[in-house]
């Protein structure tokens, strides 16, 4: 083997275990909290939280019953949730109803990785969104996030 093939093929093989390496950084990489989102409260007296981690993981829970679930968002809301994160730093949405009887307080935070701010409408589309994967997190297949029968 001639020093330009030798040369060739230690190029090569740094390329390729640099790749590796750094794709096995990316897959060890701890995923971090992107979205908490609570509701508590209400004439139902809801305590109901849900953690979303960057590799979207959802983590749900009741303090009814301490049930806690654990699922993987669809590829279609970890789209949605990975937009929201590059488009948006982070912020927080506070929709408590403060001094009223029975008020419901939700509050969501987001992690996200850009500079931009939600409009208000944005801000209603993100909290609905977290309600709904909340619902649907109760809602698979051996769910523990519904109430057992005769608790109230």
């Amino acid at each position: 083997m001639d020093m330009t093939t030798r040369h060739m093929a230690f190029l090569l093989f740094a390329l390729l275990g640099g790749t590796a390496c750094a794709a096995f950084s990316r897959q060890t990489e701890k995923p971090e909290v992107a979205v908490t989102w609570r509701r508590e409260g209400g004439i139902a007296g809801f305590c109901d939280e849900m953690q979303i981690l960057t590799n979207g993981e959802v983590k749900a829970r009741s303090c009814r019953g301490n049930a806690e679930k654990t699922v993987k968002l669809s590829s279609e809301d970890l789209n949605r949730l990975n937009t929201w994160r590059k488009r948006f730093g982070n912020f927080d949405i506070d929709s408590n109803q403060r001094g009223v009887a029975d008020g419901l307080n939700v509050t969501l935070s987001l992690r996200g990785t850009g500079s931009g701010r939600p409009t208000d409408a944005e801000r209603q589309e993100i909290s609905q969104w977290a309600e709904r994967v909340y619902q649907t997190v109760g809602n698979k297949p051996g769910g523990g996030l519904t109430l057992p029968p005769g608790v109230k």
